[in-house]
């Protein structure tokens, strides 16, 4: 543990910190989601599809290294894209496991909408931030996380 907090003063910063991550997230991610329910979209969709138009063509391999979900939940993912006519998936002849989204003319039409949307929702949430700030605490978090990831509690 760190010298420059005394035991009850971590937890109590611990706990501090935890709300309010929980509360950044919960309030970060309810106003998108309320934006793109009209879209019939919810964040996580929204992640993968912006993927899919942000790095087009992709593989539903190459999709899960922009999101942090099992290959499984971001097939079933595109497969509802598909059936909505915002992208298909293009096979290889030669190796049939391998499958490339590609946009179709509908989904390059409403990628845009959504990213934009979400781009003013983060501006939002962002104002008064400055990029020094934000760089500051993602390498905060980045640091804790490592920290926990290499140590067990105990």
């Amino acid at each position: 543990m760190s010298e420059l907090i005394s035991e009850h003063a971590l937890e109590s910063q611990i706990t501090r910190l935890r709300g309010c991550v929980i509360n950044l997230v919960n309030r970060l991610f309810r106003g998108l989601e309320e934006g793109l329910r009209p879209y019939d979209f919810n964040v996580t969709e929204y992640w993968v599809f912006a993927n899919c138009f942000l790095h087009e063509p992709i593989t539903i391999s190459g999709l899960g290294e922009f999101t942090p979900l099992a290959s499984g939940r971001i097939s079933r993912m595109v497969s509802k894209f598909e059936d909505r006519g915002l992208v298909r998936k293009v096979r290889l002849r030669d190796d049939r496991r391998v499958v490339w989204v590609e946009m179709t003319d509908e989904g390059k039409a409403l990628a845009p909408q959504l990213l934009g949307l979400a781009q003013g929702h983060y501006a939002n949430v962002m104002e008064g931030v400055s990029q020094e700030e934000l760089t500051r605490l993602i390498d905060f978090v980045e640091k804790m996380s490592a920290n926990a990831e290499s140590v067990k509690a105990g």
